[in-house]
């Protein structure tokens, strides 16, 4: 996976941002205090042995954030089959879940982010291509180890490009029912007034019951019963 994939999955998921911590503290904690701690690594293998850690947790992060691109695509098409049904509560709760959905996927993003950078700053390299450029020798060790952790890298990148260009074709569509639903509902309001205005003017102030028109008509002295 290169910079520009890791790029377009943040410009497709629509979220970028942040940091994590705690996992290296973890695994830490694995390892029992009596057991034989091998001499100090040289600072190259050390900083390869983070860059694992790091591969690992970005792998992690991926997966769940597919998993969430899934259930989100399901809430969309649901979208689309409440808007059907006029049914306004089920389409509140599909906004409700869904923004609880974007919430967890951007802090995921973050997490991602960290990791990916972390992950090449112990490296030494400004791009994931360079570990198979001409100047991979060194890599060698690291592409060995995590050659399973490396393709599921670039598979989960690209199953979730498809996934998020997907769901913005169908929130796409959802989003545009809504405004012609919207418009609608200003159009009907726009009318009810309407016709209240019309209804009150003939029955109010526009138009006066008979009786009361009879009463404010001035008498000729000639017709005037009274006298």
């Amino acid at each position: 996976m290169s910079d520009h994939e890791v790029v377009a999955v943040k410009r497709e998921t629509k979220a970028v941002r942040g940091a994590t911590s705690g996992a290296d503290n973890a695994v830490a904690a694995a390892i029992p205090a009596t057991a034989a701690m091998p001499a100090a690594m040289p600072a190259a293998d050390a900083n390869t042995a983070a860059a694992d850690t790091s591969l690992q947790r970005m792998n992690a992060a991926l997966r769940r954030k597919l998993s969430l691109l899934r259930d989100m695509q399901s809430y969309s098409e649901q979208a689309g089959t409440f808007i059907d049904e006029d049914n306004v509560e089920q389409l509140g709760n599909v906004f409700i879940e869904k923004q609880g959905l974007i919430e967890e996927i951007d802090y995921l993003d973050r997490q991602f982010l960290s990791d990916f950078d972390g992950f090449k700053s112990d490296l030494g390299i400004c791009s994931l291509d360079e570990i198979y450029g001409p100047d991979s020798v060194r890599f060698g060790g690291l592409r060995e180890r995590n050659a399973a952790g490396l393709r599921d890298l670039r598979a989960y990148t690209s199953e979730i490009l498809g996934l998020a260009r997907k769901i913005e074709s169908l929130e796409s569509g959802v989003n545009k029912r809504i405004k012609k639903l919207r418009d609608d509902l200003t159009a009907d309001l726009a009318r009810i007034r309407r016709q209240k205005q019309v209804s009150g003017f003939y029955a109010g102030d526009g138009a006066q019951p008979q009786s009361r028109r009879n009463a404010e008509l001035p008498t000729h002295p000639k017709f005037d019963s009274k006298k």
